[in-house]
């Protein structure tokens, strides 16, 4: 079971509680280091050991913790532990400190803060908002996505697809005079490229995407007469930087990080045909495929931050 050490100004204490209860209501262990009592043991010693025995750090910046002594000397403590991998630091962020740029050290306005909530003059509007954005923090936790309807800052731009037979052709068994092309060798090779548009840094854990193509087939008594079929690509390989899942790019063992402004090209993505499709019409599908090639201008993405958050989002082909 994972443990998080909550970082918090005294003068926070309502936004501890919540995000406490948040976490034990979701079988996730929360360690306050002024609930212990252990005698004879100094303060700093107990909250050494308590940050070493958690998987997380969850520091609440507000106008109130960001000059706390205590907050700001857990932050520094935990952070040499992340270098090991023992730890991770997940803030939880009042949206003006951002924008007044006030946080400064080991967090700051150019990391990707995916747990923002507004203040408001009402208390109680205000921990209304802190409570959405420790629900996103236990749903990451959790490893549970969170579907955004909304489009990101960012863009996935493809190269112009094309069509590319690897193996090209062989001989079938059956008729070794006969050429034949084999199905799994139909490929559509692209280059993929991801822009920040927005103003912050952004850091990717997952892209989700599917090529859908349809092809037609000549009916059998009519040359006119069409038949609309859809083949199902999924990606296959490329460079060994990142893994491959069917239809997935995880990336999650290595974040990708995109400040703004930056634009990153991150592989050559082969797409293969998962669809079932009939010997007899392979021939015709490729030659279809290669003919309609440059009528692709778009397909839907899904991305995925490490927040979990999932992001519909239109790769644009160039």
């Amino acid at each position: 079971m994972s443990k998080s050490f909550i970082s918090y100004s005294h003068l926070n204490d309502d936004k501890r509680k919540i995000l406490d209860n948040l976490l034990k209501k979701n079988r996730l262990t929360p360690i306050v280091v002024a609930r212990r009592s252990k005698p004879a043991v100094l303060l700093a010693t107990k909250v050494e050991d308590a940050i070493e025995e958690s998987n997380y750090l969850i520091p609440i910046l507000t106008e109130q913790s960001i000059n706390n002594q205590w907050v700001n000397q857990e932050i520094g403590y935990a952070n040499k532990l992340v270098k090991d991998k023992k730890i991770k630091i997940i803030p939880i962020v009042e949206k003006t400190l951002i924008l007044d740029d006030r946080l400064k050290g080991f967090i700051h306005k150019q990391m990707d803060l995916p747990f923002v909530y507004e203040n408001n003059d009402s208390n109680e509007i205000e921990n209304s908002n802190f409570q959405i954005a420790c629900n996103k923090l236990i749903q990451h936790l959790k490893g549970s996505p969170i579907l955004v309807k909304y489009e990101t800052d960012l863009r996935l731009k493809f190269t112009k697809l094309h069509v590319k037979n690897t193996n090209n052709e062989y001989y079938s068994n059956f008729s070794p005079n006969r050429k034949k092309i084999v199905k799994d060798d139909i490929n559509i090779v692209t280059s993929v490229f991801i822009e920040n548009l927005g103003r912050k840094t952004v850091t990717l854990v997952e892209l989700q995407f599917e090529l859908n193509v349809a092809y037609p087939i000549k009916n059998k008594f009519s040359l006119s007469d069409y038949r609309n079929r859809k083949i199902i690509f999924g990606l296959r390989s490329y460079r060994q930087t990142y893994n491959f899942s069917r239809y997935s790019i995880d990336l999650k063992h290595k974040p990708l990080i995109i400040k703004p402004n930056e634009i990153k090209n991150l592989f050559e993505a082969i797409f293969i045909i998962k669809s079932t499709i009939p010997d007899r019409f392979v021939k015709k599908i490729y030659t279809s495929i290669d003919e309609n090639v440059d009528n692709f201008k778009e397909f839907d993405v899904n991305i995925v931050n490490i927040a979990g958050e999932i992001y519909k989002n239109k790769g644009k082909v160039l």
